[in-house]
């Protein structure tokens, strides 16, 4: 929100230049972005990239990812 502030506040003052077509540029593109390839693109982030959350969790699917953390087939949660 703060970055959105900026830049409308930056094509403000310089209007019909090219900061204002960059912002003009980005508010379209951030607008028309579906929101099914945002969810697809922050699941690679921050599932895939950092690992900081399990990309998938079923149940019956221990060697994969464990409701608790675990990677470890005897630790694993969803056991049966």
């Amino acid at each position: 929100m703060i970055f959105g502030l900026g830049v409308g506040i930056v094509s403000a003052v310089w209007r019909n230049r090219w900061p204002d077509h960059l912002g003009m540029t980005l508010a379209v593109s951030g607008i028309s972005f579906p929101a099914f390839a945002l969810g697809m693109l922050l699941m690679e982030i921050f599932s895939v990239k950092l690992g900081w959350l399990p990309v998938v969790c079923v149940p019956g699917n221990c060697g994969k990812c464990c409701r608790n953390g675990s990677r470890r087939r005897s630790r694993c949660r969803w056991r049966s």
